[in-house]
């Protein structure tokens, strides 16, 4: 429950001293760590999810917790991207292609400034310093979502959209003012929409996230 609250805090704090801040991903089940809950082996939409949150909150790099299987003591590990005995598992599938899906918008996020998020959720999650609006943005309705708000050097803005939670696709209305179409981003894939009416419609499947740019 105070997953994005940390997030947002660590962004406006890294924000407001220049520092960039990176961010670790779980890959595996952990049990036994004192006075943690145990965690489950995530999915393919459960690490997706991560990342695309992360890079949303503005992570400007991406850590794998863990890519070799630990050895148990206090704690005892599953499997990571890689067995203790040095094979691969799914899931170290599930990050390649996962790298491969967001290293051409990480490019771009790299030399934004992460401004903030704007939260549209039914019952929202405690943030640090969330947004209503931004930018050409005056709203977003719609299912539950995320969307980080970032601006570029040259004073462009940007959005980073994904469903708030892992296991749930979102379609969103973002209300816009003064634009005409924009550059959408679907993992690799950029294309141009026409903005009609002053109304951008986009659906998202879980474990995935959408890149507007202005």
């Amino acid at each position: 429950t105070d997953y994005y609250h940390h997030l947002d805090m660590i962004r406006s704090q890294t924000r407001f001293k220049k520092i960039p801040f990176w961010a670790f991903i779980q890959t595996l089940a952990i049990q036994g760590t004192p006075g943690v809950s145990n965690k489950r082996e995530p999915s393919e939409a459960d690490i997706r999810w991560q990342v695309w949150a992360s890079l949303a909150f503005g992570a400007k790099g991406i850590q794998y917790f863990t890519y070799w299987t630990p050895g148990g003591g206090t704690e005892q590990f599953g499997d990571a991207l890689i067995t203790a005995d040095g094979q691969k598992t799914v899931r170290y599938d599930f990050v390649k292609k996962l790298n491969s899906d967001f290293k051409e918008i990480g490019k771009i996020l790299l030399e934004c400034h992460a401004e903030g998020v704007i939260q549209t959720a039914k019952s929202p999650y405690q943030l640090h310093s969330p947004l209503n609006s931004f930018g050409p943005v005056q709203e977003i309705t719609g299912d539950d979502s995320m969307t980080g708000c970032f601006t570029a050097a040259d004073g462009k803005k940007k959005l980073l959209i994904h469903p708030l939670l892992p296991e749930k696709s979102a379609r969103v209305k973002l209300q816009l003012q003064n634009t005409t179409q924009v550059k959408v981003w679907r993992n690799a894939q950029a294309s141009t929409m026409q903005v009609a009416n002053q109304q951008l419609e986009l659906t998202i499947e879980k474990g995935d996230a959408v890149f507007v740019e202005f």
